[in-house]
């Protein structure tokens, strides 16, 4: 019964929340999702990044240790995406960054925590946070096709992150 309990205090959030978003949708299929996208990016997603790192009780050099993991395999990643776009003749600013950048975040931290208990956790708030820092940044640049201070300087998640 503990195993229960604990599946629906971990998921049940998320999926209510998905809830939520799909009867939203489906009763008013114009709503303007303004709001509801920079709440999440600019409240949602820094608050969840600093929770997740300050209240895991991972050490510092566990953290970066994955943070670099996740850089290595980002950089791998890209690397095969840039010469298969290459090969392909594809537009590299709008199809690597699907390639190189999973959303990971909204429903890998829960289920990292469900799966593997607080030091899962905070290892999957590493590699997120790598994932989030190169969305805000690198997504945005490639999206724009020109690169700008101003992205990083305008972006809550990546002050939460640092």
């Amino acid at each position: 019964m503990d195993l229960y309990s604990k599946i629906f205090e971990v998921l049940f959030p998320v999926f209510f929340v998905i809830g939520i978003g799909y009867y939203l949708g489906k009763k008013n299929p114009k709503i303007d999702t303004n709001f509801i996208t920079n709440f999440a990016g600019n409240i949602g997603t820094p608050g969840m990044i600093f929770y997740t790192v300050t209240t895991t009780g991972v050490t510092f050099a566990v953290f970066t240790s994955y943070f670099f993991y996740a850089l290595i395999i980002i950089g791998g990643f890209s690397i095969v995406g840039l010469i298969l776009l290459f090969f392909l003749k594809r537009d590299l600013s709008m199809e690597l960054p699907p390639m190189i950048l999973p959303n990971t975040g909204n429903m890998g931290i829960p289920i990292c925590l469900f799966a593997y208990g607080t030091q899962g956790l905070g290892i999957a708030s590493a590699i997120a946070s790598v994932i989030i820092l190169f969305h805000f940044t690198l997504g945005v640049f490639l999206a724009k096709k020109k690169f700008s201070f101003d992205v990083v300087l305008k972006s809550p998640p990546v002050y939460s992150i640092i």
